[in-house]
């Protein structure tokens, strides 16, 4: 075999270094000069709430794209392009909860945001809020928000017709914000009622429906015409009553609807017996009617609709019964001379046009117009306690009841019997207020929100207060069993009555 000569060993080493630099010089070039490309997360096209170039944008990091969260970062500038500290931004989405920032000295701010479509809001006192809707995608750093000073809030209130309202009350839901229209209508909000919803509510024109209000718009509020009720007051036979006392006994207000003009009631001198009542809210109502001599008598419930006159109601006043007897000093069995006793929680009102009854020098009173049914009388006088007696008129139309006082103590103080429990009228049932601690109802197991739909057997619905109150009193020591609603379940109790002192 014969050997490589040197010069043919000399060339197989040229070739060997030359192969090893073609392998090194790549990578020696690519160490040297590193690419120009770079991959930027951020869209090409900036996203601006003005049409004017963006700050720029806030070093942040990256979205997580498996969280679905990415990063929306920019400035809040006033109109003048200068940073707005404080404001409040805020990233909401459909669906999910919204995020929320402040911005920072120089207006900076960077909030968490879905990768879904967002709408972007900032706002802060004095200035109108700024909107911008972002597209789904990635993180978006180079948003800007311009907040411009917020401009009064002005507006009309009219009439159905639509003419203006004087001395209307508007105000914003959720807010402070109101103010009085004047002769022509108008009112005037602050700044901050920009983009609320307004309703104006009037003493003869009731609430008006919410309406969105809007700085530099002409706003207008509609009240629309409220309801009435026309009708007459009759005796027992069905000739008119022509002198008697009206009043509302309760009502139900439909939602937006104002509360009914409360009151002791207005006088009717009418020779035809008839009545009309005006400028009332939308709602159920029921009236009572009372005459001297002839105990308080209630109407059916009535529907009123705004803008319409429920016509045709009567309210039949019976003839009352009589109540008579002695007034005593409980210790000395002495008759009280001067002891004024009157009905008492006969309406829900206070309505009542039956004349009190004073006892005279043996103690002995006198009382036309008691009701055929349960009631109750209170005695009154400066050195005795006042007490609150329940009768029953059902069986008889001339009772008589000896009733005897306690002298009155350091304070004032009424005694009575019944549950010790406060009413109030609900929706549909008249509900439990409160109870009195230790008392009857509570020992029974009387709730608060209870609602009352049956006593003794007989249906509540549509009892008023002072119908609950008559039949819930009574002799100490004697039952009374009530059903009642709580929540969406029905509970039976038996209360026994007791002396109540308060």
């Amino acid at each position: 075999m014969a050997l490589p000569t040197p010069t043919s060993g000399r060339a197989w080493i040229q070739v060997a270094l030359i192969a090893v630099g073609l392998l090194v010089l790549p990578l020696v070039a690519w160490l040297a000069f590193p690419s120009s490309a770079r991959v930027d997360t951020a869209p090409s096209a900036s996203a601006l709430a003005e049409d004017t170039a963006a700050p720029q944008p806030l070093p942040t990091d990256a979205p997580d794209e498996e969280a679905g969260t990415r990063k929306l970062a920019g400035h809040v500038l006033d109109a003048d392009g200068a940073a707005v500290a404080g404001a409040t931004v805020v990233a909401a989405s459909p669906g999910h909860p919204p995020h929320e920032t402040t911005t920072r000295a120089d207006g900076a701010f960077s909030v968490d945001a879905t990768t879904t479509d967002v709408s972007l809001s900032a706002r802060k006192e004095g200035f109108a809020q700024a909107h911008l809707e972002v597209p789904a995608g990635g993180a978006v750093l180079d948003l800007e928000l311009r907040l411009h000073v917020a401009a009064a809030v002005a507006g009309v209130v009219v009439d159905a017709a639509g003419k203006p309202v004087s001395g209307a009350f508007v105000e914003c839901d959720g807010t402070e914000a109101n103010a009085t229209t004047d002769d022509a209508g108008h009112f005037e909000l602050p700044a901050a009622a920009d983009g609320c919803r307004a309703t104006a509510m009037h003493p003869e024109l009731g609430r008006s429906s919410p309406t969105e209000l809007s700085a530099g718009d002409r706003n207008r509020i509609e009240m629309v015409a409220p309801g009435g009720i026309t009708g007459s007051v009759a005796d027992e036979l069905g000739h008119p009553v022509p002198r008697y006392l009206l009043s509302i006994e309760s009502f139900v207000p439909l939602p937006g609807s104002l509360p009914a003009p409360w009151g002791r009631g207005d006088r009717v001198d009418d020779p035809g017996g008839n009545f009309s009542l005006e400028g009332l809210s939308a709602g159920k109502y029921v009236l009572v009617a009372s005459a001297e001599g002839r105990p308080p008598a209630k109407s059916d419930p009535i529907d009123v609709e705004a803008g319409r006159v429920t016509s045709g109601v009567t309210i039949v006043l019976d003839k009352g019964g009589t109540l008579s007897g002695i007034v005593t000093d409980r210790d000395t069995h002495r008759p009280i001379v001067g002891v004024r006793v009157r009905l008492d929680a006969v309406t829900s009102s206070g309505a009542s046009a039956v004349r009190p009854g004073v006892t005279d020098e043996t103690g002995t009173y006198h009382l036309d117009g008691v009701p055929n049914g349960p009631f109750s009388v209170r005695l009154s006088h400066g050195d005795y306690n006042d007490r609150i007696v329940s009768l029953d008129g059902s069986n008889s139309h001339d009772l008589h009841e000896d009733i005897d006082l306690s002298p009155a103590g350091d304070g004032p103080s009424t005694e009575m019997t019944g549950i010790g429990a406060t009413l109030g009228m609900g929706d549909k049932f008249v509900d439990i207020v409160s109870v009195l601690p230790g008392g009857p109802a509570e020992a029974a197991g009387l709730l608060p929100e209870d609602r009352i739909m049956r006593i003794d057997g007989a249906s509540a619905e549509g009892f008023t207060v002072s119908d609950c109150v008559q039949r819930l009193r009574g002799p100490e020591g004697t039952r009374v069993s009530v059903t009642l609603g709580r929540g969406t379940s029905t509970v039976e109790l038996t209360i026994t009555r007791a002396k109540i002192v308060r």
